[in-house]
């Protein structure tokens, strides 16, 4: 009998968390478990992409590691409308989303992000001012009105013609504008 309720105390300890996040302690700090839900990746498609390139044992959770495996997303002409989620991935170092159905994207979160591609779709807001390590970028054909790059100090290559810019905060723009 005791053997029995020690079994069943044992099991019930080694559940597997339920909560929808985890930190897991990591290399260089903490990183979070994410699942791979509606809530933590809105877009059907984008999630289904992650769950099937990044879940590796296919549990449906991105655990610390495989969050940090992530360094690149290639998603071009996908019909994804939301990459909500994509903040999770810390260690992003490219993305390639051009030619999808973004009206926003936040890259705020991704501070090693070196490379985006988000030509060709009806983006209106771009805010890169975190990315310091931003060397390429392509927002061309968009509807951005404002494209603020003074903080990209890596940067250089930057392709944003085609949209409907009243501001362009820039130094390649301030040396080529006069």
């Amino acid at each position: 009998m005791i053997i029995i309720v020690c079994v069943l105390l044992l099991s019930a300890c080694s559940k597997p968390d339920e909560s929808e996040n985890e930190e897991i302690d990591l290399y260089e700090g903490i990183i979070e478990k994410r699942r791979i839900n509606p809530t933590n990746f809105p877009d059907e498609i984008f999630r289904r992409f992650i769950s099937d390139n990044f879940d590796t044992d296919k549990n449906g959770i991105l655990s610390g590691e495989e969050i940090r495996g992530v360094t690149k997303i290639d998603v071009p002409y996908m019909k994804i409308v939301s990459l909500k989620g994509v903040e999770h991935l810390v260690n992003l170092q490219e993305l390639f989303c051009h030619d999808n159905k973004l009206s926003s994207l936040d890259v705020s979160s991704n501070a090693r992000l070196a490379t985006l591609s988000c030509a060709e779709k009806p983006l209106g807001e771009l805010d890169v001012s975190k990315n310091n390590k931003l060397t390429y970028l392509v927002c061309t054909d968009n509807e951005l009105k404002e494209l603020d790059v003074s903080r990209n100090e890596k940067l250089e290559e930057l392709y944003c013609e085609k949209n409907r810019f009243n501001s362009i905060a820039n130094r390649f723009w301030n040396a080529i504008s006069k």
